[in-house]
């Protein structure tokens, strides 16, 4: 059935940031001088970063507001990020992401 799309405005909002930061940082900016810029800690950027190198697919469910229902900010920092994305759908949840199953 077709579900109505739930979204997560603090994942959409920490999804952006850690775009803005990995780009920053790939400019040449320090992690130091972002934390400065934007009233963050250090720490807290460091966690939050690898948001943006979730798979594009499971990005894009977050910002349609289909993630997971339970899926949260808390749940990514504690699970630990993997690069590999079809083992990013298996430990969140995305049920057939990563797959060629078909719904």
């Amino acid at each position: 059935g077709e579900t109505v799309p739930v979204p997560d405005l603090v994942l959409q909002h920490t999804l952006a940031e850690a775009h803005a930061w990995a780009r920053d940082l790939r400019g040449g900016t320090s992690l130091t001088e972002i934390a400065r810029k934007t009233g963050r800690s250090e720490p807290y950027i460091r966690t939050r970063i690898p948001l943006a190198f979730l798979s594009p697919r499971i990005q894009a469910l977050i910002l349609d507001g289909h993630q997971p229902a339970d899926l949260s900010i808390a749940q990514l920092l504690r699970d630990r990020i993997p690069m590999d994305w079809t083992e990013q759908a298996r430990r969140f949840a995305f049920g057939g992401l990563g797959t060629n199953a078909t719904s």
